[in-house]
Protein backbone atom coordinates (compact mmCIF):
# COMPACT_ATOMS: atom_id res chain seq x y z
CA UNK A 1 0.00 0.00 0.00
CA UNK A 2 1.23 3.69 -1.25
CA UNK A 3 -0.53 6.09 0.68
CA UNK A 4 -0.39 10.06 0.90
CA UNK A 5 -2.07 11.79 3.62
CA UNK A 6 -2.78 15.59 3.85
CA UNK A 7 -2.98 16.86 6.63
CA UNK A 8 -0.83 14.77 8.29
CA UNK A 9 1.18 16.98 11.16
CA UNK A 10 -2.49 17.84 12.55
CA UNK A 11 -4.46 16.65 15.13
CA UNK A 12 -5.84 13.66 13.41
CA UNK A 13 -3.34 13.44 10.73
CA UNK A 14 -0.48 12.58 13.25
CA UNK A 15 -2.59 9.84 14.98
CA UNK A 16 -3.13 8.21 11.55
CA UNK A 17 -0.04 8.07 10.77
CA UNK A 18 1.23 5.94 13.41
CA UNK A 19 -1.62 4.10 13.64
CA UNK A 20 -0.42 2.91 9.67
CA UNK A 21 3.12 2.61 11.03
CA UNK A 22 1.60 0.11 13.89
CA UNK A 23 -0.98 -1.59 11.62
CA UNK A 24 1.08 -2.22 8.16
CA UNK A 25 4.52 -1.37 8.75
CA UNK A 26 5.39 -2.45 5.60
CA UNK A 27 3.30 0.37 3.95
CA UNK A 28 5.08 3.45 2.25
CA UNK A 29 3.48 6.66 4.06
CA UNK A 30 3.91 10.08 2.31
CA UNK A 31 2.78 13.05 5.03
CA UNK A 32 1.81 16.42 2.82
CA UNK A 33 1.29 19.69 5.22
CA UNK A 34 2.45 23.05 5.14
CA UNK A 35 3.66 22.41 8.93
CA UNK A 36 7.09 20.07 9.70
CA UNK A 37 6.55 16.24 9.69
CA UNK A 38 5.32 14.52 13.09
CA UNK A 39 7.94 13.76 15.71
CA UNK A 40 9.56 10.45 15.32
CA UNK A 41 10.71 8.18 12.23
CA UNK A 42 6.78 7.43 11.37
CA UNK A 43 6.73 8.86 7.72
CA UNK A 44 8.70 7.62 4.32
CA UNK A 45 8.81 11.16 3.21
CA UNK A 46 7.34 14.28 4.48
CA UNK A 47 6.26 17.32 1.54
CA UNK A 48 5.91 20.81 2.25
CA UNK A 49 2.32 20.96 0.78
CA UNK A 50 0.00 23.77 0.44
CA UNK A 51 -3.71 22.83 -0.43
CA UNK A 52 -3.62 24.46 -3.62
CA UNK A 53 -0.80 23.47 -4.90
CA UNK A 54 -0.31 21.07 -7.93
CA UNK A 55 -0.97 17.56 -6.31
CA UNK A 56 -1.44 14.72 -9.31
CA UNK A 57 2.35 15.19 -10.35
CA UNK A 58 3.76 13.99 -7.52
CA UNK A 59 0.95 11.10 -6.77
CA UNK A 60 2.14 10.41 -10.43
CA UNK A 61 5.69 9.90 -9.80
CA UNK A 62 5.46 8.13 -5.99
CA UNK A 63 2.67 5.74 -7.12
CA UNK A 64 0.44 6.57 -4.77
CA UNK A 65 -2.71 4.20 -4.77
CA UNK A 66 -4.38 5.69 -1.75
CA UNK A 67 -4.77 9.58 -0.90
CA UNK A 68 -6.28 10.04 2.99
CA UNK A 69 -7.79 14.13 3.05
CA UNK A 70 -7.80 15.02 6.22
CA UNK A 71 -6.34 19.02 5.70
CA UNK A 72 -9.17 21.41 6.59
CA UNK A 73 -9.38 24.46 8.42
CA UNK A 74 -11.33 23.44 11.28
CA UNK A 75 -10.65 26.33 13.65
CA UNK A 76 -13.67 29.15 12.42
CA UNK A 77 -12.21 32.41 10.40
CA UNK A 78 -14.10 35.90 10.90
CA UNK A 79 -13.44 35.72 6.81
CA UNK A 80 -16.20 33.22 5.86
CA UNK A 81 -15.29 33.43 2.39
CA UNK A 82 -11.89 33.12 2.48
CA UNK A 83 -12.67 29.71 5.00
CA UNK A 84 -14.81 28.45 2.36
CA UNK A 85 -12.26 28.69 -0.36
CA UNK A 86 -9.46 26.81 1.74
CA UNK A 87 -12.45 24.27 2.87
CA UNK A 88 -13.98 23.52 -0.18
CA UNK A 89 -12.47 25.04 -2.94
CA UNK A 90 -8.94 23.54 -1.49
CA UNK A 91 -10.69 20.15 -1.46
CA UNK A 92 -12.26 19.86 -4.44
CA UNK A 93 -8.61 20.96 -6.12
CA UNK A 94 -6.96 17.96 -4.12
CA UNK A 95 -10.10 15.06 -5.34
CA UNK A 96 -9.61 16.53 -8.77
CA UNK A 97 -5.77 16.31 -8.61
CA UNK A 98 -6.53 12.43 -7.40
CA UNK A 99 -8.73 11.27 -9.96
CA UNK A 100 -6.02 13.23 -12.31
CA UNK A 101 -3.64 10.83 -11.19
CA UNK A 102 -5.65 7.88 -11.07
CA UNK A 103 -5.55 7.26 -7.64
CA UNK A 104 -7.37 4.08 -6.90
CA UNK A 105 -8.88 4.61 -3.54
CA UNK A 106 -9.83 7.75 -2.19
CA UNK A 107 -10.82 8.84 1.80
CA UNK A 108 -12.34 12.06 2.88
CA UNK A 109 -12.59 13.15 6.32
CA UNK A 110 -16.15 14.77 6.53
CA UNK A 111 -18.37 14.91 9.57
CA UNK A 112 -21.39 13.76 11.70
CA UNK A 113 -21.98 17.23 11.87
CA UNK A 114 -22.86 17.73 8.03
CA UNK A 115 -26.57 16.50 9.19
CA UNK A 116 -26.78 19.32 11.11
CA UNK A 117 -28.70 19.78 14.13
CA UNK A 118 -32.24 20.33 14.24
CA UNK A 119 -35.51 19.98 16.55
CA UNK A 120 -36.81 17.49 13.83
CA UNK A 121 -33.65 14.95 13.61
CA UNK A 122 -34.53 11.36 14.17
CA UNK A 123 -33.35 9.13 17.34
CA UNK A 124 -30.31 7.88 15.01
CA UNK A 125 -29.14 9.50 11.91
CA UNK A 126 -28.12 6.22 9.36
CA UNK A 127 -25.96 7.01 6.71
CA UNK A 128 -29.25 7.64 4.27
CA UNK A 129 -30.33 10.68 6.15
CA UNK A 130 -29.98 13.66 3.84
CA UNK A 131 -27.15 16.51 5.12
CA UNK A 132 -28.69 19.85 5.91
CA UNK A 133 -25.71 21.09 7.55
CA UNK A 134 -26.20 23.78 4.95
CA UNK A 135 -28.20 25.92 7.24
CA UNK A 136 -25.30 25.75 10.03
CA UNK A 137 -21.80 27.64 10.64
CA UNK A 138 -18.82 27.11 8.81
CA UNK A 139 -17.53 23.78 9.63
CA UNK A 140 -20.39 21.50 8.88
CA UNK A 141 -21.75 23.39 5.98
CA UNK A 142 -18.28 23.06 4.77
CA UNK A 143 -18.19 19.30 5.48
CA UNK A 144 -21.70 19.27 3.70
CA UNK A 145 -20.69 21.40 0.75
CA UNK A 146 -17.51 19.00 0.36
CA UNK A 147 -19.95 15.70 0.47
CA UNK A 148 -21.74 17.65 -2.95
CA UNK A 149 -18.57 17.61 -4.47
CA UNK A 150 -18.23 13.58 -3.68
CA UNK A 151 -21.41 12.84 -4.87
CA UNK A 152 -20.61 14.55 -8.50
CA UNK A 153 -17.32 12.90 -8.64
CA UNK A 154 -19.39 9.41 -8.03
CA UNK A 155 -20.99 10.33 -10.89
CA UNK A 156 -18.55 11.20 -13.16
CA UNK A 157 -16.37 8.28 -12.19
CA UNK A 158 -18.74 5.02 -11.53
CA UNK A 159 -15.56 2.92 -11.07
CA UNK A 160 -14.06 5.40 -8.28
CA UNK A 161 -13.58 4.10 -4.77
CA UNK A 162 -14.34 6.63 -2.25
CA UNK A 163 -14.63 6.57 1.33
CA UNK A 164 -16.23 9.25 3.30
CA UNK A 165 -15.65 9.12 6.87
CA UNK A 166 -18.21 11.00 9.20
CA UNK A 167 -16.87 10.85 13.31
CA UNK A 168 -18.81 12.87 15.76
CA UNK A 169 -16.84 15.12 17.67
CA UNK A 170 -12.97 14.06 18.01
CA UNK A 171 -11.13 14.37 21.08
CA UNK A 172 -7.62 12.94 22.65
CA UNK A 173 -4.23 14.14 23.79
CA UNK A 174 -3.30 17.15 22.08
CA UNK A 175 -6.65 18.58 21.03
CA UNK A 176 -6.87 22.01 20.48
CA UNK A 177 -9.90 23.74 18.77
CA UNK A 178 -13.39 25.41 19.54
CA UNK A 179 -14.81 22.36 21.17
CA UNK A 180 -12.25 21.82 23.86
CA UNK A 181 -12.46 25.78 24.19
CA UNK A 182 -16.53 25.07 24.94
CA UNK A 183 -15.55 22.31 27.17
CA UNK A 184 -12.75 22.94 29.09
CA UNK A 185 -13.74 26.01 31.00
CA UNK A 186 -13.96 26.41 34.38
CA UNK A 187 -17.74 27.19 34.02
CA UNK A 188 -19.73 25.68 30.90
CA UNK A 189 -23.18 27.69 30.08
CA UNK A 190 -26.00 25.21 30.55
CA UNK A 191 -29.05 25.98 28.30
CA UNK A 192 -32.70 25.24 29.80
CA UNK A 193 -34.44 23.54 29.68
CA UNK A 194 -31.71 21.08 28.97
CA UNK A 195 -28.96 20.38 26.56
CA UNK A 196 -29.41 17.42 23.82
CA UNK A 197 -26.62 14.64 24.53
CA UNK A 198 -23.89 14.05 22.33
CA UNK A 199 -21.19 11.44 20.97
CA UNK A 200 -17.13 11.50 21.51
CA UNK A 201 -15.02 9.10 19.25
CA UNK A 202 -11.21 9.34 20.66
CA UNK A 203 -8.33 9.77 18.11
CA UNK A 204 -6.62 6.80 18.18
CA UNK A 205 -9.96 4.90 17.62
CA UNK A 206 -11.01 6.82 15.04
CA UNK A 207 -7.27 6.42 13.27
CA UNK A 208 -7.27 2.64 13.84
CA UNK A 209 -11.10 2.55 11.80
CA UNK A 210 -9.80 4.75 9.38
CA UNK A 211 -6.58 2.55 8.56
CA UNK A 212 -8.31 -0.25 8.31
CA UNK A 213 -11.31 1.01 6.37
CA UNK A 214 -8.58 2.45 4.11
CA UNK A 215 -6.75 -0.94 3.77
CA UNK A 216 -9.65 -2.65 2.42
CA UNK A 217 -10.65 -0.45 0.15
CA UNK A 218 -14.10 1.02 1.63
CA UNK A 219 -16.62 2.39 -0.29
CA UNK A 220 -19.30 5.20 0.41
CA UNK A 221 -19.78 7.26 3.68
CA UNK A 222 -19.58 5.72 7.59
CA UNK A 223 -20.78 7.00 10.36
CA UNK A 224 -18.34 6.69 13.34
CA UNK A 225 -18.74 7.06 17.28
CA UNK A 226 -17.96 5.53 20.53
CA UNK A 227 -20.36 3.89 22.42
CA UNK A 228 -22.26 5.61 24.51
CA UNK A 229 -23.65 9.61 24.76
CA UNK A 230 -22.35 12.21 26.69
CA UNK A 231 -24.29 15.53 28.23
CA UNK A 232 -22.76 18.63 29.70
CA UNK A 233 -23.31 17.16 33.37
CA UNK A 234 -20.98 14.18 32.21
CA UNK A 235 -18.47 16.47 31.23
CA UNK A 236 -19.06 19.14 34.16
CA UNK A 237 -18.68 16.30 36.71
CA UNK A 238 -15.43 14.64 34.66
CA UNK A 239 -13.43 18.37 34.92
CA UNK A 240 -14.95 20.09 37.83
CA UNK A 241 -16.31 22.70 35.93
CA UNK A 242 -19.28 24.33 37.55
CA UNK A 243 -22.13 24.33 35.31
CA UNK A 244 -24.17 27.98 34.74
CA UNK A 245 -27.71 27.93 34.06
CA UNK A 246 -29.14 29.77 30.90
CA UNK A 247 -32.10 30.08 28.97
CA UNK A 248 -31.39 29.11 25.36
CA UNK A 249 -32.74 33.01 23.90
CA UNK A 250 -30.47 34.43 26.34
CA UNK A 251 -27.42 32.11 25.55
CA UNK A 252 -27.97 32.75 21.80
CA UNK A 253 -27.77 36.82 22.32
CA UNK A 254 -25.03 36.59 24.50
CA UNK A 255 -23.01 34.49 21.45
CA UNK A 256 -24.05 36.57 18.76
CA UNK A 257 -22.87 40.08 20.40
CA UNK A 258 -19.38 38.10 21.63
CA UNK A 259 -18.67 36.83 17.78
CA UNK A 260 -20.21 39.61 16.16
CA UNK A 261 -17.42 42.03 18.86
CA UNK A 262 -14.64 39.04 18.15
CA UNK A 263 -14.53 37.70 22.13
CA UNK A 264 -13.41 34.66 21.13
CA UNK A 265 -12.96 33.77 24.34
CA UNK A 266 -16.76 33.83 25.19
CA UNK A 267 -17.63 32.73 21.93
CA UNK A 268 -14.79 30.47 19.94
CA UNK A 269 -17.54 29.37 16.95
CA UNK A 270 -20.28 31.25 15.69
CA UNK A 271 -23.47 31.06 16.87
CA UNK A 272 -25.13 28.51 15.20
CA UNK A 273 -22.88 26.07 17.14
CA UNK A 274 -25.53 26.58 19.72
CA UNK A 275 -27.70 24.57 17.34
CA UNK A 276 -25.22 21.22 18.46
CA UNK A 277 -26.04 21.78 21.88
CA UNK A 278 -29.71 22.11 21.63
CA UNK A 279 -30.09 19.63 19.48
CA UNK A 280 -29.85 16.35 19.67
CA UNK A 281 -27.76 14.85 16.40
CA UNK A 282 -27.08 11.30 17.12
CA UNK A 283 -25.67 8.80 14.62
CA UNK A 284 -26.15 5.44 14.09
CA UNK A 285 -23.02 3.19 14.01
CA UNK A 286 -24.95 -0.05 13.03
CA UNK A 287 -22.99 -0.42 9.80
CA UNK A 288 -19.85 0.91 11.13
CA UNK A 289 -19.83 -2.29 13.56
CA UNK A 290 -20.82 -4.60 10.87
CA UNK A 291 -18.47 -3.69 8.62
CA UNK A 292 -15.14 -2.99 10.93
CA UNK A 293 -15.99 -4.23 14.21
CA UNK A 294 -13.64 -1.87 16.26
CA UNK A 295 -12.22 -2.50 19.27
CA UNK A 296 -13.45 0.55 21.15
CA UNK A 297 -10.16 1.56 23.72
CA UNK A 298 -12.65 4.41 24.61
CA UNK A 299 -16.60 4.90 25.17
CA UNK A 300 -17.83 8.23 25.36
CA UNK A 301 -18.38 8.01 29.28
Amino acid sequence: MRIAITGSSGFIGRALVSAFRRGYPSSYVVGLDRYGPPTGRSLDRHVDWEMAAPLAPFLRADRIDHLAHLAFQVEPMRNERKMERINVGGTRHVLDEAVSAGVDHITVLSSATAYGAFADNPPLLTEKAPLRALRSFSYPRHKALVESRIASLRGEHPGLRLFVARPTAVVGPGMDNYLWALLSRPRIADPRPEAAPFQLIDVHDLAAILVEAIARDFDGPLNMAAPGELTLRDVADRTGARLIPIDRRSMRLITQAAWRLGYRSIAPAPPRILDYLLHRWIVDTTRLEHFLTPRWRHDAQ
